[in-house]
């Protein structure tokens, strides 16, 4: 995996959701500052905000990693995994 990956895939889950930066942020719980250190590859996110970032997406970190076509899960196979 390359060094970009996290902020294409980040920009590439954004755009299928229609979200802007700000709207990551909001939605996620974290700063705008942070959202937009990541991606404008000023930083890397740490664990607990890529963390955030997938449970805000509605998405598993396996899934957020996956290069392959991914999966959603419903809401009741998400209640069953917690």
């Amino acid at each position: 995996m390359n060094e970009g990956f996290v902020v294409t895939r980040l920009k590439q889950l954004c755009e299928e959701r229609g979200w802007s930066d700000y709207r990551l942020g909001k939605i996620c719980g974290i700063p705008n500052s942070t959202i937009h250190n990541i991606l404008h590859r000023v930083s890397s996110p740490s664990i607990p905000s890529l963390m955030k970032i997938c449970d805000g997406m509605g998405i598993t970190m396996a899934q957020f990693f996956s290069e392959g076509e991914s999966v959603e899960l419903t809401e009741e196979q998400r209640e069953l995994l917690e």
